[in-house]
């Protein structure tokens, strides 16, 4: 009877030692976990911010963005209708025209000095292309 025991107890230790070595195993397989990286901003606004009018720019959200975009169709030839969109929009969404003065002052003020920084092809293609495409669908 003592042999019974002592053989289930041994084996119940080699069952759980054989677990825990491939538990070990595993583990040592596994890439170490990486801090999750900084959500990166859509530009480098943030640190400019004390050279826009609005908000909207100074804190980089979606309607900057259609303003840089369209400021960047306009000055690069991508897209020559851009500004026209932009009034258009404007119109259909009833912006008030001191907000869209604003925001199209601050779209220039980026193009001066943070266009250069930016690989505008790339921008365009990712950030700008389609959604300019869509609002000509839309209006």
């Amino acid at each position: 009877m003592l042999k019974k025991i002592i053989s289930r107890v041994l084996n119940f230790v080699a069952f759980f030692s054989f677990i825990g070595l491939l538990l070990f195993l595993y583990a040592l397989t596994q890439q170490p976990s990486e801090p999750e990286p900084e959500p990166v901003s859509t530009s480098e606004i943030d640190a400019n911010s004390g050279l826009y009018l609005t908000e909207d720019f100074k804190e980089g959200n979606e309607i900057a963005m259609l303003y840089i975009c369209a400021i960047t169709g306009h000055k690069t030839g991508m897209a020559d209708d851009s500004l026209a969109l932009l009034v258009k929009l404007n119109e259909y969404s009833g912006l008030e025209r001191q907000r869209s003065g604003n925001l199209l002052d601050d779209a220039n003020t980026w193009w001066e000095e943070e266009s250069y920084a930016w690989d505008l092809d790339g921008m365009w293609k990712g950030e700008c292309e389609q959604p300019l495409n869509n609002i000509r669908r839309t209006l």
